[in-house]
């Protein structure tokens, strides 16, 4: 699966993703956004993403969405 930052049009490095209903169970997207996430039973399930950007090298956003 692929998470793209859509701000930036560019694939958001090193986010978090886990799995809403299991916490336990999540991964760190590499450099083209790109994740993995093992043991998930079969079924719907709602994902987590979290990650933070550097806007000015000063501030940090941290922005979260789940689908």
């Amino acid at each position: 699966m692929n998470n793209k930052d859509e701000s930036f049009e560019k694939p958001a490095q090193k986010a978090e993703v886990l799995l809403s209903e299991s916490p336990q169970i999540h991964s760190i997207t590499d450099e083209k956004g790109f994740y993995i996430l093992g043991n998930v039973s079969v079924g719907e399930h709602s994902i987590s993403i979290e990650y933070t950007t550097q806007i000015n090298n000063k501030s940090e956003e941290r922005v979260k969405k789940t689908r």
